[in-house]
């Protein structure tokens, strides 16, 4: 055991977990399989936004309530991010996000077969509770595959999967459901879990948890410092605000606007590069000044 340590030392920063002697092949497949996995949770998270009116056909449901769909997965990725996470940051990353990923194949299988609208929702808690953690510790294990000057690309690398999503799997999605089924896409995205967590398996090699982590009502006071409660809300209001229309713009476009349902898909090609260009700009100007960053900011979301 470790000696008694000085009370000075918990406010510390936490030392990075134990690096493996990876080859820079072996890393680059390991990030290959940790994005992957980021590749299907974000499908999952916002495909059925483009198949809202086939899902709501089938369960026999109102477009309202179909979109509650969305709006849950939403609700339980805080329960999932806030409680579970800190509880498996206890354990090895790869345990970790082996169980994540489970979690996520789990509620997708569900959401796939779901004879009822109740059993589709509750597919969609259980998929919900694994998109926090999953990119929480997936960045923490990321870090440490590569030397320290590539830490940023090796982050980078997990979150391409989630743009990827965005950008060509949503409106990919969208398409495959009109012609085989919103169901079948369900299907699909099981097979890309199941297909992370082997990569995870295989691939991933195996690191030591944190050893200096702050106690974990130590990390939930850190959130009611009034610099972290600004940045949740601005995030929360301009998120909401933003998929609070996405999440019904697949018959938006084709009930107010007229599209047809053909288009859809490349209406969604053209609202993920958007997502993909902000991205990049907020990135470039994040990376000027504070100020520059700030009335960014304030020149999207004014007041």
């Amino acid at each position: 055991m470790e000696g008694v340590r000085p009370t000075h030392t918990t406010t510390e920063t936490p030392s990075a977990p134990s690096r493996p002697s990876v080859s820079k092949s072996k890393a680059t497949l390991a990030l290959l399989a940790l994005s992957v996995g980021g590749f299907g949770i974000g499908l999952t998270e916002f495909v059925i936004a483009g198949l809202l009116t086939e899902v709501a056909t089938d369960l026999e449901v109102t477009i309202s309530q179909a979109g509650h769909l969305v709006g849950g997965y939403a609700l339980a990725v805080v329960p999932g991010a806030l409680a579970i996470t800190p509880l498996l940051m206890r354990k090895t990353p790869k345990h970790a996000l082996v169980l994540l990923l489970a979690f996520f194949v789990a509620g997708n299988t569900l959401s796939a077969w779901a004879p009822s609208y109740e059993v589709m929702f509750t597919g969609r808690i259980i998929a919900a509770l694994a998109h926090g953690g999953y990119f929480g510790i997936g960045a923490v294990l990321a870090s440490t595959l590569v030397p320290e000057h590539r830490r940023a690309s090796a982050v980078a690398a997990l979150f391409a999967g989630l743009t990827i999503a965005n950008v060509l799997g949503v409106p990919a999605g969208a398409f495959i459901g009109q012609q085989l089924g919103w169901r079948t896409v369900f299907w699909i995205i099981s097979a890309i879990g199941i297909l992370a967590l082997a990569g995870l398996i295989c691939l991933v090699p195996k690191t030591q948890p944190e050893q200096d982590q702050l106690p974990i009502a130590q990390q939930f006071r850190t959130l009611v410092r009034p610099q972290v409660l600004v940045s949740l809300l601005t995030t929360a209001m301009v998120f909401g605000g933003m998929f609070g229309v996405f999440t019904y713009i697949e018959p938006l476009l084709r009930e107010v606007t007229g599209y047809s349902a053909s288009a859809v898909p490349w209406l969604l090609v053209l609202f993920g590069a958007g997502l993909f260009a902000g991205n990049f700009i907020g990135g470039w100007a994040a990376d000027k000044t504070p100020t520059t960053q700030y009335w960014s900011s304030r020149s999207c979301c004014p007041q």
